[in-house]
Order: structure tokens, then C-alpha cells, then sequence
């Protein structure tokens, strides 16, 4: 149960920051922010299982590779056909980063949650998501404090 909770809890701490840049500092919309939270953790919680599967039948490694291919895979294709995300109708999307962002969402809890990963490699992750979501969060709220909302609201 201790390893359940700390996965939910480093998938969701992964994407904090990157949700609330879009959803509230962009959008506007924090209530857009508190549901997209909830959906992560229903995701998470559905992939955890997944790879509690996966670890029975293959190596850590292996499992490893499949969370974040499969998971940049999934996402980037819930960006284009359920979102409307996609290059064909945003072109400035950025899909490697769409790529990147839906893989780490998978990877980065099984490195929390591993025992293979040595401590130091986690302390750097924390430090780097920590200072990433508290440099972005000021520079985007100084460069756009007379600009919101960026985008009209419907």
C-alpha cells in the first residue's frame, strides 16, 4: 500500500507545475487545473496497476522502457484525438515535449517507487521539478501579471 501512495504521489508532484503553468497561469482556470489533478490520478492509478503487472513478467528495466515509450505513445495520442492536440490542427505544438512530458508522468513514480535507483538520482529529480515549478511559476506570473487572462474565456 506504501509504494501505491508514493507513486500516485511523485505522478502527481511530476506534473503539478506544467498543469497549473497551462491551466491557471495561461487559462485562467483553476478549476480546469483541480479536474485535470483528478484525471492524472485516476491515469496513474490505472498504469500503476499495469505496471505492477508488467514487473511479474519481464525485468525492471524492460518495464522501465515500456512505461515511458508506452506512455509518451498513449498520451501523445490522447493530445491529438482526444484532445485536439494535434500537429494538424495546432501546428506549434510541441509534440516531442507532449512526448516527453506523458512519459515522465509514467517513469518518473517507478523511480520513486524503486528500490534499484540509488538516492541520489532521486534527490536531483526532486531539485530539479522543485526548482523548474518555482522558476516558471514567477517568470510567467511577472511577464503576464497585465496580461491575463491570455486567453478569452467561452
Amino acid at each position: 500500500m506504501q509504494k501505491f501512495i508514493r507513486f500516485i504521489a511523485f505522478g502527481i508532484f511530476t506534473i503539478l507545475a506544467g498543469e497549473f503553468q497551462v491551466n491557471v497561469l495561461v487559462f485562467n482556470s483553476f478549476r480546469d487545473y483541480i479536474a485535470a489533478l483528478f484525471l492524472y490520478f485516476f491515469i496513474l492509478v490505472v498504469f500503476f496497476w499495469i505496471s505492477k503487472l508488467l514487473d511479474k513478467k519481464i525485468s525492471a528495466g524492460k518495464v522501465d522502457l515500456i512505461c515511458y515509450m508506452g506512455g509518451g505513445f498513449l498520451g501523445l495520442m490522447a493530445e491529438w484525438f482526444v484532445i485536439g492536440n494535434s500537429p494538424w490542427v495546432n501546428p506549434e505544438a510541441n509534440d516531442a515535449g507532449m512526448f516527453a512530458w506523458w512519459g515522465a508522468l509514467f517513469l518518473v513514480p517507478r523511480i520513486f517507487t524503486s528500490n534499484q535507483i540509488v538516492r541520489q538520482v532521486r534527490r536531483k529529480i526532486i531539485i530539479v521539478l522543485s526548482s523548474y515549478s518555482v522558476a516558471v511559476a514567477l517568470i510567467i506570473s511577472f511577464l503576464t501579471a497585465g496580461l491575463r487572462p491570455l486567453v478569452a474565456s467561452t
